[in-house]
């Protein structure tokens, strides 16, 4: 199965090594080849501007151009890995949920729309790019050096970049698609449950109960945030982890749809063709 790296993975000498970890993107790479070259998850928020170089960034069988001035985000369960054209140089940095839980920061991770609302990257124009390379820079030397004050400064500099690129993202949403922190909120509860209860719970009411709404509004809020039904958010899910099994491991078809709570293989491969438009067999040996 996928690999699932923990910030420890990543041991610097440095006393936020269990709750942050930051360094350049090209250092970070040659130090963890055997990491990034195949598939794998996180288990937490991890950030990666990109200066220069070329590729593709995989992320849930999705494929992303590597080029300067993009912004990676990936929270924790994604799967992704790179594939480099070219030589890269950049900045990384990761922490965990409770790192940034601890600020002072009236906004939530579950406020930030690249993490709540899967959009893998952001853009940067030419001059946001040159500031933003200060700002990264900043946050590894935080981190390199252990000062007074280390955490709470590291957790500044995070959370005023995490604004800076909130209001990116928002000077690039059409005004009346723009979303309140409430159906943020909803939409990331409804993501916790859905990552919870999905191979078991199929019903849109389950959820609904869950959030203490009704179903017509759980459908209103994720059409609104997420431009898709409900229905249509679970099957992704679902339709995400078949791929992952497919792909990442070698149980037999029968095996995967006993495992994603499928009541035979006939109705496992029907819904796969259905939302996919080739069959399970098809799928795994195309990729």
């Amino acid at each position: 199965m996928i690999p699932i790296l923990n910030i420890n993975n990543f041991k610097q000498q440095s006393s936020a090594k269990d709750y942050f970890y930051s360094n350049h993107l090209d250092v970070h790479l040659k130090k963890n080849v055997h990491h990034f070259e195949k598939p794998h998850k996180h288990d937490f928020y991890l950030c990666v501007f990109i200066v220069e170089g070329e590729g593709i960034h995989e992320i849930d069988f999705h494929n992303y151009d590597i080029k300067p001035g993009r912004v990676f985000f990936l929270k924790p369960g994604q799967t992704h890995f790179w594939s480099f054209s070219s030589t890269v140089k950049g900045y990384i940095f990761f922490h965990t949920f409770e790192f940034f839980s601890l600020s002072m920061s009236e906004l939530h991770l579950n406020e930030f729309p690249f993490y709540t609302l899967n959009k893998s990257y952001l853009d940067l124009s030419e001059d946001k790019a040159v500031h933003f390379t200060s700002v990264f820079k900043n946050i590894y030397e935080e981190y390199s050096n252990d000062l007074a004050f280390k955490r709470a400064r590291l957790l500044s500099l995070v959370n005023l970049l995490y604004i800076d690129f909130l209001r990116i993202f928002n000077e690039n949403t059409i005004p009346d698609q723009s979303q309140s922190a409430n159906d943020l909120l909803v939409v990331e509860k409804l993501n916790v449950l859905i990552e919870e209860y999905y191979k078991t719970e199929r019903r849109a009411l389950f959820y609904a109960e869950e959030l203490n709404i009704t179903v017509r509004h759980l459908n209103r809020i994720t059409k609104k945030v997420l431009g898709k039904t409900f229905t249509h958010l679970l099957h992704e899910r679902i339709v995400l982890e078949i791929k992952r099994f497919l792909v990442h491991s070698k149980l037999s078809l029968a095996e995967i749809a006993y495992e994603l709570g499928f009541e035979d293989y006939a109705n496992f491969s029907k819904f796969f063709k259905q939302k996919t438009d080739e069959s399970p067999t098809k799928f795994r040996k195309r990729y």
